[in-house]
């Protein structure tokens, strides 16, 4: 009879024990539980470097040819790059994330293609990073509610920041020398998020552009100073934006390319309030 009883016991414990760990699942994946800790392949250089607690510090300086610098797959992991450079090879990505809630703070990657790329996630923060001399675009945030802040490029073959998906934002950040290749953005908006206090200076393209067809982009209190091909332009069938408080000279030719442009010609329902400049098309742009 006792047995029984333990029998039965371990039964009732191990149903528990399911029990809990299908609740914990399904919270996970409901958003209700941290991600840190998650299961993912992290690398640095080809070399596995995951950490069960998902906290990282790296420090010193790596050069690498690989596809990938430092690729991230793991959920909620954390990054302290303060004081680590990475030297790529002209081709490769620097910081490659696959996964949501990505944390990087600090970090400078030279001679990538692209220094950084959030690959269709979401929830990322990127803050106090460096992309210089990337051949391509040097920044890319594809996903949704992804965040840079404080971020620096120098010098990018294209686009400096990219930012494609829903209500992703740059603060603070600075693009200088984009477009060496004659075109691209310093921040480009391929949909609805916001710019703010960053600066865009010296390009070979535009200094902000809200691509056809993006609404609800926000670009306030910024800086367009010395572009090739225009301050801050808003495409053909781009409605609904925001663009006040902004400073913009000395960008285009003053004739077919100028500090403000709306391709919508009587603005349509976009927003141009406040903002100072030298010259602008059309005459809705304020």
């Amino acid at each position: 009879m006792r047995y029984q009883k333990i029998i039965k016991t371990k039964q009732r414990t191990t149903r528990l024990l399911w029990s809990l760990t299908i609740l914990i699942l399904g919270l996970a994946l409901s958003g209700w539980v941290s991600p840190a800790g998650a299961q993912g392949r992290v690398e640095l250089c080809g070399e596995d470097i995951f950490r069960e607690d998902g906290i990282y510090r790296l420090r010193g300086h790596r050069t690498c040819s690989d596809n990938t610098i430092l690729l991230i797959e793991q959920a909620g992991a954390e990054f302290d790059l303060r004081g680590f450079k990475a030297t790529g090879n002209g081709e490769n990505t620097g910081i490659l994330i696959k996964a949501n809630y990505v944390t990087i703070i600090g970090g400078t990657f030279k001679n990538c293609d692209t220094a950084l790329y959030v690959n269709k996630f979401n929830y990322c923060e990127i803050e106090k990073f460096k992309a210089i001399n990337s051949s391509g675009d040097a920044i890319k945030m594809r996903g949704d509610d992804n965040v840079i802040v404080k971020s620096l490029c120098l010098k990018a073959g294209n686009d400096c920041f990219q930012l494609r998906g829903n209500r992703n934002t740059a603060e603070w950040c600075t693009a200088i020398k984009h477009g060496t290749k004659g075109s691209g953005q310093g921040i480009q908006f391929r949909g609805p998020g916001d710019a703010y206090k960053c600066s865009v200076i010296n390009g070979g393209g535009e200094g902000f552009q809200i691509q056809e067809d993006v609404s609800d982009v926000s670009i306030e209190r910024c800086l367009a100073i010395k572009n090739a091909k225009g301050g801050i332009e808003i495409k053909v069938g781009a409605t609904g934006n925001f663009i006040e408080h902004n400073i913009a000279f000395a960008n285009g030719d003053g004739i077919d390319f100028l500090d403000l442009i709306d391709e919508n010609g009587d603005c349509d329902d976009n927003t141009w309030k406040r903002n100072k400049f030298r010259s602008s098309n059309p005459l809705c742009i304020k």
